[in-house]
Order: C-alpha cells, then structure tokens, then sequence
C-alpha cells in the first residue's frame, strides 16, 4: 500500500454528494452514500477555481469531488475538492 492509496482511497474517481453545511468563515461539511455515516470537510482551498465559486455554494447544493485523506493533520480527517 502506498502513500497514495491512503491519501486518497477512491484514487481520482469523482464522487457524487451534497453540500450540508457552508459557513461563511470558508467551510463546509458535504455528504455522500459512497462514504455512508461520515461528513467530508472542505475549505476554500480545496475549489477548483475555474468550476466553482465558494460565495455561489448553498446547502443542499449537489456537488462532485475527491476524497483525500488528511495525514498532516493532528486528527487526520477527511477532506474533499471540490470540482
């Protein structure tokens, strides 16, 4: 198993999911049954620019993205980009 198997376990399949939460600090929480039981966290960061703009995203907003696993992290977590 590689580094790259654990940081991003579903490799560069898109995932389909929702935005549940969007704070206005930068953030949000997105859900998805490919992930059962588990909110992915994004930051600002993590849009694709050229496809998405934070200040447009709502809740309930459908939304396709990358899994990738925090390991610089304390916790580690998950972590979407969002395209």
């Amino acid at each position: 198993m590689s580094l790259d198997d654990v940081k991003y376990p579903f490799g560069d399949k898109r995932i389909e999911g929702k935005i549940i939460v969007v704070n206005k600090k930068g953030f949000g929480f997105i859900s998805t049954k490919d992930v059962p039981f588990t909110r992915v966290y994004f930051h600002w960061t993590n849009l694709v620019p050229q496809t998405i703009n934070f200040a447009e995203i709502k809740r309930n907003d459908p939304v396709d993205f990358i899994l990738e696993k925090k390991i610089a992290c304390k916790n580690g977590g998950w972590s979407g980009i969002l395209f």
